[in-house]
């Protein structure tokens, strides 16, 4: 046996090429933290750093009249506000989700009692990387799964009254009743006269949004990446950014 003492890392790379199965090297330090050595930046969708999901937005559209006739389409007085308010939900769950993550990624401890070469190192933090990564999305995807079941199972007549309305009858008694919108074709993007309701069919319920007029009865504009669906987080995930067409 040769005992080669303090040998420098091209030394050590030198030698397992030559000795890959006999050659052991000690460790003076078995454990290292993960933080020590893996560092990942996390970037998010520019829509996170916009203003759109700011407070000052969207808290400019809850000023609107809210006693006013409002149709669960309409942007000023509907789905407008809670649109992006969803938005701005979306990306402060993304971004606990990767720092509380990444946290206890971080304090995780690498150990091992034999020096390996660079090359099975990069492999092994490659792969540790990528299971952090896989983690991260996989957490995500089940806490937003979780949120919409809950919205979903649970859910109360909304403001935008798109998922039920309620009226007063001829004796002063509250009504509920079932609201129905168009089915909108996902492929083609031209809405087509079939009408669903929100409680029988409600997945594929939808309407595009739209800007009334001065005289609150005609649309004026309608913002066709803005699909009103029975639920404003449904609105919000069948939605896009594009704004008129």
């Amino acid at each position: 046996m040769i005992t080669v003492n303090s040998p420098s890392p091209k030394d050590f790379e030198y030698l397992w090429e030559l000795h890959p199965d006999t050659l052991q090297c000690l460790c003076s330090q078995i454990a290292v933290s993960y933080s020590d050595f893996i560092v990942i930046n996390s970037t998010f969708h520019q829509l996170c750093s916009s203003r759109i999901i700011s407070p000052d937005w969207y808290n400019l559209l809850t000023l609107i009249n809210l006693t006013a006739w409002m149709d669960a389409r309409q942007f000023e007085r509907g789905i407008g506000d809670l649109y992006f308010q969803i938005l701005d939900m979306f990306c402060s769950l993304a971004e606990n989700t990767f720092v509380n993550a990444y946290q206890l990624f971080s304090a995780k401890t690498f150990i091992n009692t034999i020096l390996i070469p660079e090359t099975l190192f990069s492999k092994q933090v490659s792969t540790l990387i990528d299971t952090f990564i896989t983690t991260v999305r996989s957490e995500f995807i089940r806490i937003l799964a979780f949120v919409c079941e809950t919205i979903q199972e649970s859910q109360l007549a909304n403001r935008t009254m798109s998922n039920y309305v309620l009226m007063l009858d001829d004796n002063s008694q509250v009504m509920m009743y079932d609201p129905y919108l168009q089915y909108i074709d996902q492929v083609s993007s031209i809405p087509i006269i079939t009408i669903y309701s929100c409680q029988f069919m409600g997945y594929r319920c939808g309407a595009y949004s739209c800007i009334y007029n001065s005289s609150d009865t005609d649309c004026q504009t309608y913002i066709t990446g803005l699909i009103v669906r029975c639920l404003p987080i449904e609105s919000a995930l069948s939605s896009t950014l594009d704004v008129y067409s």
